[in-house]
């Protein structure tokens, strides 16, 4: 049976028994057998519990991408909520906000003050498996405050749903930005334990007080110990966070990626996409372990909101085969092949995505998909080397 970090009540009361704690999660942060960190941490360590700090999306899980979120006081936990996520960028639509906010570090980075009362930072949210998912992103700029502030740091660790395999390019650090925060591949088959001592071995040089509460008996291929919780509001089943490594892409295109829909990151549409040619066109291409169906949708809200659209939707028929970055590369490629006019490129945010801006490049100019993958593989080689002795399972 597994047991993730939260279940080992003991190490955690060790860890936190004297000193001033704070705790960043959100809704995801239950034990296998749905308690809340939060309850549990107030039995363990009462009136030294000081704080807690929530991601983007709000300790509920309730917010849009790319809102801003305020601290508070909440009345039902009694406690102070401290936000690490803002946007001031209230002057333009809720996408364009997004990408512009995402691309930046401002507003999102834990404050120095509110460290100033606390000894030990505990760290227990649920990732997706996926670069620029923001989790890991807040995680590691508490690290950096941490270390700065000799501040302990703790992270439980928690499944990666989509599982070890590794694809996409590996974030260049000349495109750093809250959406790709440290140099691993967009699909980087860590927990956040795992990358928590990645960033402390190469990026700190240990000198951040981190230690990694492990999981017991972890099937490293399959989400199976808990039903789907929903991490964010646009990531509603296991299957777009399975979607999401490739289909992120579509945020930085003027297609939408499904926001607005029950379905978002499993559909790609627009009013101008021929949804009957791209579907025979991409099953025609025979890719492993998924298949296109057309369809017509109208968001209700985001890119063509309450717009007719027609589209796609990825049904996934073999998880072990399916490849999400692939996959989406290739519907892109098909989509400038049938509809170049149309498509436009938000080329700062793509990039970032990515991580590099080859694949835009690539893609606009023509090139071989293939050889494109080819290089990447490449790199992910000499990355699962790099990392090989700070993989905890």
């Amino acid at each position: 049976m597994l047991k993730i970090g939260l279940d080992h009540i003991e190490d955690i009361k060790n860890l936190g028994t004297g000193k001033k704690v704070g705790l960043i999660t959100n809704h995801t942060g239950l034990n296998s057998n749905f308690v809340s960190n939060i309850t549990i941490f107030k039995s363990l360590f009462q009136n030294s519990f000081l704080k807690i700090f929530t991601p983007e999306h709000g300790l509920y899980g309730a917010v849009q991408a790319g809102a801003d979120i305020r601290s508070y006081y909440d009345n039902d936990i009694k406690m102070k909520i401290v936000s690490l996520y803002g946007n001031d960028n209230k002057d333009i639509d809720p996408d364009s906000s997004m990408r512009k906010n995402d691309t930046s570090y401002l507003k999102k980075s834990m404050p120095f003050d509110e460290l100033n009362d606390i000894d030990i930072i505990f760290f227990d949210i649920q990732d997706i498996g996926t670069r620029i998912y923001t989790y890991i992103s807040t995680m590691i700029l508490s690290m950096n405050k941490c270390s700065k502030m000799d501040k302990e740091f703790v992270i439980l660790d928690r499944p990666n749903p989509i599982g070890r395999s590794i694809e996409g390019p590996i974030l260049m650090s000349s495109f750093r930005s809250f959406i790709g925060i440290t140099e691993i591949p967009l699909r980087h088959g860590m927990t956040v334990g795992e990358i928590g001592n990645f960033y402390n071995d190469f990026f700190l040089n240990s000198s951040l007080n981190l230690k990694v509460i492990k999981m017991d008996n972890w099937d490293k291929n399959y989400y199976n110990y808990m039903p789907w919780i929903m991490p964010s509001p646009n990531m509603p089943t296991l299957n777009s966070a399975i979607v999401y490594p490739g289909q992120v892409m579509f945020e930085g295109l003027n297609i939408s990626e499904g926001r607005g829909t029950t379905k978002p990151f499993e559909i790609i549409a627009s009013p101008w996409i021929n949804s009957y040619k791209l579907a025979r066109e991409m099953n025609s291409l025979n890719l492993d372990g998924i298949k296109f169906v057309e369809i017509k949708l109208v968001p209700q809200f985001s890119k063509y909101k309450c717009e007719l659209c027609n589209g796609v939707y990825l049904c996934i028929t073999d998880f072990n085969k399916y490849k999400p970055y692939y996959t989406s590369l290739k519907l892109i490629e098909k989509l400038l092949e049938l509809s170049h006019n149309d498509i436009i490129f938000y080329d700062k945010y793509f990039d970032m995505v990515n991580g590099t801006d080859k694949v835009r490049k690539a893609l606009i100019e023509g090139k071989n998909i293939d050889e494109l993958i080819g290089n990447i593989e490449i790199s992910i080689n000499r990355f699962k080397d790099k990392i090989s002795n700070i993989l905890l399972y």
